[in-house]
């Protein structure tokens, strides 16, 4: 699609840009999450933002690629939902807009998520993460909530060089609201129930199948999050990580 231009920026607060260091009220945000979109996919980077409460960092291409018959957006009506929800997350999430000189062509996913990623340099720790994938509202404290999680992490993916693997599940197509917040015996329930599903294991089983998210189901005990063991790298697996 030829070079990526940035367009339009909304900046995020120096408190979860600068990371490195605790910032006044003693919070250092080690963690975010870098995704990319495009302009039709707005609603569903206002679920990941909300639902998560450190920083984000998203490469949003300008242009509508919604299918036909699916709702379409023109970029007037695109930029200002990118406005409103820079204007909701008060400072947590940073927005770079781009444009390319050939659109139609096919959507540069990698050169995107690359464009985040750059952009999250500042903090130590980054879950590379789809935008259409909505974490558990609990999911940044659990993650890094005490200082003994977040050296856990960081020492696990700064010193021994891991790469960590958070469980991803799919509502089923019976399920038509959006997921709740789900303690880890809902989510086994839900499993068991068939409301809640492996990611993807239908449509692109090969991405996640070595997620072992059974294995993981069996092990993980409250509070998350739960460590258990290496994983098995296989062809395609495409998981979402914490690095």
């Amino acid at each position: 699609g030829g070079p990526l231009k940035l367009v339009k920026r909304f900046a995020a607060s120096r408190k979860y840009t600068a990371t490195r260091q605790p910032d006044q009220q003693g919070e250092c945000h080690v963690l975010g999450i870098a995704t990319q979109c495009s302009l039709d996919r707005v609603d569903s980077l206002r679920l990941q933002s909300a639902a998560w409460q450190g920083p984000v960092v998203v490469a949003v291409l300008a242009e509508c690629l919604a299918a036909p018959g699916h709702p379409q957006i023109t970029r007037k009506a695109g930029m200002a939902r990118l406005r409103e929800l820079h204007r909701q997350a008060q400072g947590r999430v940073q927005i770079l807009v781009y444009q390319r000189a050939h659109p139609g062509r096919p959507y540069p996913v990698n050169a995107m998520r690359n464009l985040a990623l750059h952009a999250a340099c500042t903090w130590q720790l980054v879950w590379i993460l789809d935008v259409d994938c909505v974490p558990v509202v609990d999911a940044y404290a659990n993650l890094v909530g005490t200082l003994a999680q977040r050296d856990q992490l960081c020492r696990m993916c700064c010193n021994d060089g891991a790469a960590i693997v958070i469980p991803c599940f799919e509502l089923s197509p019976a399920q038509t609201q959006s997921p709740p917040s789900r303690t880890l015996e809902q989510a086994r329930a839900a499993v068991a129930a068939g409301e809640l599903t492996p990611f993807m294991q239908d449509r692109w089983p090969q991405g996640h199948r070595a997620s072992d998210l059974g294995r993981w189901l069996a092990a993980a005990k409250p509070p998350s999050p739960a460590f258990v063991g290496p994983l098995c790298y296989e062809e395609f697996f495409e998981p979402y990580v914490i690095v």
